[in-house]
């Protein structure tokens, strides 16, 4: 009989997003051996970070079904670490972060994204693995609708379409240590699909001063997102153009390969006679 295919899955978006649910019904135990480890509360915005120096704990939680997934206290990074090391009964075949809830576009995003900085602590252990996003609504932003499990729906197919692919093939293309998917908010099966570069941009100031106007000899701000109101260089061929102004599906590779150009660099250096 053939061993099913072990998945190791977290987010950034915490246990309580639906997209949970809607991974875990795609994902179902009788075809694949699924772990899903998730961090107990939203953990945006934290990268690769990993908790240090601080105790973390670890919670089962039994679903409705019987099937057991992990609460974790730690960043979404520790939960493939633990996922990997103390939970699975064997290497991954592949994981997933996600599903997010909002883009991750834009090289500054991708970087500081917790959901792709899951995926590569995932990658740094030789294990395949996909970051998916989904494009975030205004509806929603505004609290006018809630999520739920449906709101994943599709997203969650697709995500599953492409796992699929990946462990057929057994590992990502070469060179290529990360696949980070974005898909917009209502993309369905007659959606355009498109493998794109990560656009180079930033966010903008993302602090807002909190007490402009008093005398205190401190200053004090909070994190607002895009509190400048974020303008992209929306540049064709990349994955900010095509997920925001196409509505395309986007797919990126990402290489975790930091090296930039040593030729070129020693070339720049030579006039300093470096020793």
């Amino acid at each position: 009989m053939m061993e099913r295919p072990r998945i190791l899955i977290t987010n950034d978006d915490g246990i309580e997003s639906p997209s949970v649910i809607a991974l875990k019904r795609v994902f179902n135990q009788s075809d694949y051996n699924v772990c899903m480890v998730i961090p107990s509360s939203q953990r945006s915005w934290g990268g690769k970070a990993i908790s240090c120096e601080k105790c973390v704990s670890l919670e089962e939680v039994k679903c409705p079904d019987g099937d057991i997934i992990y609460s974790f206290t730690g960043t979404p990074a520790d939960c493939i670490i633990l996922g990997n090391f103390h939970l699975c009964d064997r290497k991954p075949d592949l994981i997933i972060s996600g599903i997010n809830y909002g883009a991750n576009v834009g090289n500054s995003f991708v970087l500081s994204s917790a959901t792709v900085g899951a995926a590569i602590e995932g990658s740094f252990l030789g294990i395949p693995s996909i970051a998916v996003s989904l494009l975030a609504n205004t509806n929603f932003l505004r609290g006018r609708t809630r999520l739920t499990p449906d709101t994943f729906k599709f997203s969650a197919n697709f995500t599953k379409k492409i796992a699929d692919f990946v462990l057929t093939q057994k590992s990502l293309p070469k060179g290529v240590d990360v696949i980070n998917i974005n898909i917009p908010f209502n993309a369905d099966e007659s959606s355009e699909v498109t493998i794109t570069p990560i656009a180079k941009i930033h966010y903008g100031n993302l602090f807002r001063e909190i007490n402009k106007d008093d005398s205190k000899e401190q200053r004090d701000f909070i994190f607002s997102k895009m509190a400048r109101g974020m303008k992209f260089d929306l540049k064709k061929d990349t994955d900010v153009h095509d997920a925001f102004v196409n509505k395309k599906i986007v797919i990126s590779p990402i290489s975790v390969q930091l090296t930039g150009d040593i030729k070129i660099t020693r070339e720049y250096f030579k006039s300093l006679n470096l020793k």
